[in-house]
Parts: structure tokens; C-alpha cells; sequence
């Protein structure tokens, strides 16, 4: 925007801007002061701060009056002492000795001016002169002596480094003061800038002349600060970054008029865009000339035609040095004035060093990160919940030399844990949490194509503008819709909430790398290990013996039981090469349930994957052998089993079920068994679907009792005398014997 100074003496402001890097020079008004003034153009950044905020903590200001000033004593007595009568050897005799006595002081600090002396507001019939005006200024400024801590209260006037003040038909000037030049000078390292007061007038055309400052700008800035942060939802820090520019174009003056009336406002709107101003508040029912009319206007040209700058105003840090930043960028992109290289710099010193003072918040407090853990899903962190927090911001690296990543934001200032599900097992990971209000809340994502936004979540909500490729838009997180086949974001843009296609949205993680440490929690790193899957679970001889999968990362393996209706305890540690165990401390008949996880170091997995097995011992085969009707076998019993399950098989076959036994029944006959055949037999024990191990086994040669025909049954008769005198039949195959 231009400046109103650009006419007359190559402008008010613009000379302001220009001349305020040579104010020494101007001040002292002296050529041989070259060098001071040199330095003086040089310094348009910031210094270091001075030690004034720490000796008024300490009340240790002590002002003295003129007479106390180093050297004053000695000036009076010795023009006292001169007379008109002394010869001119006399005369020089006691200038000689004067100078010798003069003692030259440097300033090496300067108090600020109070808020009601930096700044005056004239509402003038006729323009005041420069007397008048110089009459109304401060007397004295509070300086610091010869890089001392010790304030001195000394005389001061004001020259107007705004070309010359009565010549001129502008309406802002700038005074900056003048010391007596034989008595101090100002230090080479004094930043001219930001650490020498000036005082700004401004006049406008009004029924008669008031030299007293004005509560107008105090009242008029709150109600625009008021308006940045709560209508257009800047953070402090750009807020004051606006500030500083307004106040160098207007003074807060709704009625400030400029550059022969082609601007206006508190903006200073220039030629088209004042009228553009007029028209849109015509159009509104609005007053151009109040407030409440520009402020909407300022909304509507951010919205529609500097929403690249609106968006980079609503994602600037709410620092000390974010109002700088805003200030500056405001200055050099928003109101684009002459030698804005410069002009950028000051209005930045402006909103950093005076309007945060007033309006800015300190930057949220860290909250405190309280535990970290493994789970089944990813890493999962906690943190205490703060007051007065709109959300938390989540940050991650792999690497303390990495930069912070920003990886998610939570809303909700109850809100007080984050599972990372993006986590891959045996990688190391360090989080921090930064607390967030207002736009902070938001994720940051980049548009890799030019990107139409809508009023809805669908190609049939009307579309709301258009985002360059390469805009920068704040995501609402949590948020996503399927709609019309793509997947819709809703974006927090130039104010308001719209909605845009995901699929030319990219988060933007650059500048996470400075995120300071006042800003996020200490750190707190985890090794993620997955969760172990628990494979198998199974009975075997002497116990159960459990498996499971391998972590990447895992050192160690915990082995987990618990009875049923019980609590998990620790039964064992493995190395992380071995991924099974057996756990023979049990009990036939008990139901057990198994988890592990993987560990290293002090550091855990998660332990979800569980398997229940009923424990059966392994049923014990106590006989087997031939009977009248094939081969029997008998086993103990087992406690806890439903029944057994019989099996046989052939030398060099395999195992085949052969019956299945009630839990009562602790024996079997095979009456398939083919005579002559050797058989293995072996029983398991079983509990609904769980079986025992078996590990015991009879071996039988089977051999079935002979059938003898009728033939000889008939002369076998049990009345035969030879029967009846038996000692012992001994049944062959397909032979019979009577042994006596």
C-alpha cells in the first residue's frame, strides 16, 4: 500500500522510513559526525536487550536534576567568573580551562518514552507551529552513562526529521531527540531503531488545535486486536504484527486521509482499492469511514485476494518472534511500501517489541509427557491435559540429530493420549507433544495440484474458490468423507471451514525442525516390538508347550500364565532366538491360559495374543493282550479328561483311530485285529477339542482262538473223560493239544 507521505519533500512517512536510519545525523545536525551516522543506517536489525527491564526490577533508578549532571558545576562557575573586562589572553586562559574541565559523556542506553508521550494526535483549524508542538514533547529522556547501570535524568529537545515541518502539507511527522552535543554522544552500538524513542504526531483536520495525546489509538486498538483474533482467528503474535502496520499507516484513524486523498482509512487504501473500500461497504449497509466497515473490508480483501498472506498470518507462531515475523511480512507483502526492506524491519521491531508487550500471550506451557508404551496397535503415549488448550500437536524422530516430524494433532484440551500406529518393530522412536490453541490446532498440508474448495463435501456443494498448487491450508484432523467417489478433507481456510479432495492434499512436516523446546514436552523413546502372535498351543509329554511368532528388535521373549479366573504371572524368559516353551509346572484337568511379548532391555511389547488349553497327562498304557475276541488293552486313568481316543497302527504304518472311549471306560478290545499281525497301540486323553500327548504304547502280536468244526466239537464232548481230565488246552494255529 502507499505511503501518505509520498508528496511534498518526497513524503511524510516515506521520509520517516528513510531519514530513520540517519537520525543522528539529523539530530546533531553535525558533519563531522559521519561515522555515527554510518552506523546508524547500517542498524535495521535487532540488538541485544539492554539491562533497563533488570535495574527498574531492582529500583535502582536514580534520577538527578540538571545541576548534577557530570560537569554542569564546572561550565556555570567558569562563565560566572568571565568578565567583559578580561583581555583576550585572559578569555582564552579560561576557555582552555573549560574545555579541559567539561567531562564527555556517551550514551550507551535509553529509557522509552511512556505510551502517552510517543505518540500525539492534533485535530487542528489552523496547523499548529513548530514551537507550539516542540512545547508540548518531553523535557528530559533517562539515559544510561558510559555503560553504567545507573540512570540519569538529562535535558533533551526534539528536531523533526520529517523534512521540515512548517514547509511541508503532510499529516505524520516524526521528532527525535537532540542531546547536548558537548556534553554527550550517542554510542556507536546504540541501535538507532529500536532502542533511541522517537515521537510520532499525526494531524487531521478537525475544530481546533489539541496538543494533549489522544486515548483515541488505545481504545481504537484494542478494538481492532479484538477483531484480528476473534473474527479473522489470528494468534496473538500475528495480531500484533498487523498492529505495528496500521499503526505507522493511520494512527487507528478511520478518518486518516492521504496521498492528496487517493487513500484512506486505517490501511490507507489507495485508489482502487479505496474505492473498492467505499463500494463493498455501500454494498453492505456499512460505514466506510467507522471501524466497524473497514475491519469488514479487511476481511473481505484477505479472504478473496490475499489469502496467501491470510493463511501465512494464521499459521505464524504465537511468539515474541512471531510478531516480528508478521510484522514484517505484513509490511512487505499486505502494505508494500517504498524501500520495504527497511520499512518491513521497523514495523517488525514495532509489533515484537511494543504491541507484544501489550497484547501478546506468552507461548503455551509444555505439557508434560508421562508414559510411553507399547500396544497392540502402535506406541502409545500419555501427557498431563493443560488449561486453556485448544488441542496437542504430536512430534516424532527416529533420531536425536533427526528434525521433529509433526505426525498428528489431537483436539481437545482434555484430550491426554496418541497412538502412533505409523511404527515399524525393532525401530527406535522419540516423541514430544506441544500444546495448541486456536489455528495451531490444525494440520498443515501443501496442494500438489491446483484444488477447487466447496461449501460441502461433494462435487454438488458449490465451490467456494480455488487453492494454487503449492497453497498451504490447515486440515480439521479426525475428519474424512467419502463422497462421489473421492475422499473429502475438511480445510480451515482464510477464516472459515470448506472441503477438498484428499488426493491433492499433502502434509506439509517442513519447519518442525525448529520447534522449540518451550514449546514441546521432553522427549521420551521407546523401541517398538510388536505384539506377539501366539502360533501354537499344545500338550505334550510332561506338559504344555506354547509358540509363538518373531519380533524384529526383540532381545527376549516373556512367557505369561494364568488359571482361569486368575491374573497373568511371569513363568519364563528366552532368548530371542528361541520361540517356544514348554511348561511342565502343571496339573492334569486344569485349564491354562498362555501370552508372551517381546522385550529389550527395559522396554516391552504388548501381550494380547493369548491361547487356552486344558492340560491332560498323557494316559499310561498299564496291559495289552490277546483275548477270546481279539486284543485288549488297558490304561490308567486321567484326570479331568471327557474320554480317550484309541489308536493303532502296523510296524512301519501310520497311526488310525480305532475307538473312542467314554471316561469311564479305561480299557478296549480290538476285535479287528488280523491274527498274526504285530499291532502298536496307544491312547490320548481328551477334553472338548483338546487332546493329551501320547507317548505310551503296547505292542501285540495278535493271535485269536482257533474255531474248532463241527466234527470234532461233537466228539469234544465236555462229558468226554479225556476233557474232563485236562490239564491245559493249548489253542495253535488251527491246532488243538490237550496237555495232562
Amino acid at each position: 500500500m502507499k505511503k501518505i507521505g509520498k508528496r511534498l519533500l518526497a513524503g511524510c512517512l516515506m521520509s520517516v522510513l528513510v531519514l530513520a536510519q540517519i537520525r543522528p545525523e539529523i539530530a546533531y545536525a553535525q558533519e563531522e559526525m559521519t561515522d555515527v551516522a554510518l552506523q546508524a543506517e547500517s542498524a535495521v536489525q535487532e540488538t541485544e536487550e539492554t539491562d533497563i527491564a533488570d535495574i527498574e526490577a531492582d529500583n535502582q533508578i536514580a534520577y538527578i536534576d540538571d545541576s548534577e549532571v557530570p560537569g554542569s558545576d564546572d561550565i556555570e562557575s567558569t562563565e560566572t567568573e568571565s568578565t567583559e573586562t578580561e583581555s583576550t589572553e585572559t578569555e582564552s586562559t579560561e576557555t582552555e580551562s573549560m574545555e579541559t574541565e567539561i567531562e564527555m559523556h556517551t550514551i550507551t542506553g535509553v529509557q522509552d518514552l511512556a505510551e502517552e508521550d510517543r505518540r500525539i494526535d492534533i485535530a487542528y483549524a489552523d496547523k499548529p507551529s513548530l514551537e507550539e508542538l516542540v512545547e508540548v514533547m518531553p523535557k528530559t529522556m533517562n539515559v544510561y552513562l558510559d555503560g553504567g547501570k545507573e540512570v540519569y535524568t538529562v535535558p533533551v529537545t526534539w528536531y523533526c526529521v520529517t523534512g521540515d515541518y512548517e514547509a511541508t502539507e503532510g499529516h505524520y511527522y516524526q521528532f527525535s531527540p537532540l542531546f547536548d552535543e558537548t556534553q554527550y554522544q550517542l554510542s556507536a552500538d546504540l541501535d538507532l531503531l529500536t532502542e533511541v524513542p522517537y515521537i510520532s504526531v499525526f494531524l487531521y483536520a478537525g475544530d481546533g488545535i489539541s496538543l494533549l495525546s489522544s486515548n483515541s489509538e488505545s481504545s481504537n486498538t484494542t478494538i481492532v486486536f479484538n477483531y484480528l483474533v476473534d473474527e479473522l482467528k489470528m494468534n496473538s503474535a500475528a495480531a500484533c504484527g498487523v498492529l505495528a502496520n496500521i499503526y505507522y499507516e493511520s494512527g487507528f484513524d478511520p478518518h486518516m486521509e492521504g496521498d492528496n486523498n487517493t487513500s484512506y482509512g486505517i490501511c490507507q487504501w489507495h485508489a482502487d482499492r479505496k474505492t473498492n473500500l467505499i463500494n463493498y461497504c455501500k454494498s453492505n449497509n456499512l460505514d466506510y469511514t467507522t471501524l466497524e466497515g473497514q475491519l469488514a473490508f479487511l476481511k473481505y480483501e484477505l479472504v478473496n485476494s490475499y489469502s496467501k498472506i491470510y493463511n501465512y498470518m494464521l499459521d505464524e507462531k504465537n511468539t515474541a518472534d512471531g510478531a516480528y515475523d508478521a510484522g514484517w511480512y505484513w509490511c512487505y507483502n499486505f502494505e508494500v511500501p517504498a524501500n520495504r526492506e527497511t520499512v518491513s524491519v521497523t514495523r517488525g521491531n514495532l509489533a515484537k517489541n511494543t504491541y507484544w508487550e501489550q497484547y501478546g500471550t506468552e507461548t503455551l506451557a509444555a505439557p508434560e509427557l508421562t508414559d510411553i508404551q507399547n500396544t497392540a496397535s502402535g506406541v502409545w503415549i500419555k501427557w498431563k491435559v493443560q488449561a486453556g488448550v485448544s488441542g496437542y500437536s504430536i512430534y516424532r524422530k527416529t533420531s536425536l540429530s533427526d528434525a521433529w516430524e509433526h505426525i498428528g494433532t489431537v483436539s481437545g484440551g482434555d484430550t491426554d493420549r496418541y497412538t502412533d500406529s505409523n511404527v515399524k518393530s525393532g525401530t527406535t522412536y522419540y516423541y514430544a507433544v506441544a500444546a495448541c490453541e486456536g489455528e495451531d490446532l490444525y494440520d498443515t498440508y501443501i496442494t500438489t495440484e491446483a484444488l477447487n474448495y466447496r461449501t460441502g463435501p461433494g462435487i454438488s456443494y458449490s465451490k467456494a474458490g480455488t487453492l494454487d498448487k503449492g497453497t498451504r491450508v490447515k486440515v480439521v484432523p479426525g475428519y474424512s468423507q467419502t463422497t462421489d467417489g473421492y475422499t473429502w478433507y475438511k480445510i480451515h481456510y482464510a477464516g472459515s471451514d470448506y472441503y477438498a479432495v484428499s488426493e491433492y492434499l499433502k502434509k506439509d512436516t517442513s519447519g518442525n525442525a525448529n520447534l522449540k523446546e518451550s514449546e514441546k514436552s521432553a522427549y521420551k523413546s521407546i523401541i517398538y516390538l510388536s505384539t506377539v502372535t501366539l502360533s501354537k498351543t499344545e500338550n505334550v509329554s510332561g506338559g504344555v508347550r506354547v509358540y509363538w511368532n518373531k519380533v524384529n528388535g526383540a532381545k527376549n521373549y516373556y512367557v505369561y500364565r494364568k488359571e482361569s479366573g486368575g491374573s497373568y504371572s511371569r513363568i519364563a524368559k528366552v532368548s530371542g532366538s528361541t520361540l517356544d516353551y514348554t511348561d511342565k509346572d502343571v496339573s492334569s484337568g486344569e485349564t491354562y491360559v498362555y501370552t508372551a511379548r517381546a522385550v529389550s532391555g527395559s522396554i516391552m511389547g504388548y501381550y494380547k495374543s493369548t491361547s487356552t488349553i486344558a492340560y491332560l497327562s498323557c494316559p499310561s498304557l498299564t496291559s495289552g493282550e490277546n483275548v477270546m475276541n481279539g486284543v485288549k488293552i488297558v490304561w490308567n486313568k486321567v484326570n479331568g479328561a471327557d474320554g480317550y481316543i484309541v489308536y493303532r497302527k502296523e510296524k512301519g504304518g501310520s497311526y488310525s483311530r480305532i475307538a473312542k472311549n467314554s471316561a469311564n471306560t479305561l480299557n478296549y478290545t480290538d476285535k479287528t485285529a488280523v491274527n498274526g499281525k504285530t499291532y502298536i497301540y496307544t491312547v490320548r486323553a481328551y477334553k472338548n477339542s483338546t487332546f493329551s500327548f501320547y507317548n505310551s504304547f503296547k505292542e501285540v502280536l495278535c493271535l485269536k482262538t482257533p474255531q474248532l468244526n463241527k466234527a470234532v466239537s461233537k466228539h469234544l464232548h465236555r462229558d468226554c473223560p479225556i476233557i474232563k481230565q485236562r490239564k491245559k488246552l493249548i489253542i495253535g494255529q488251527g491246532q488243538v493239544r490237550i496237555i495232562k
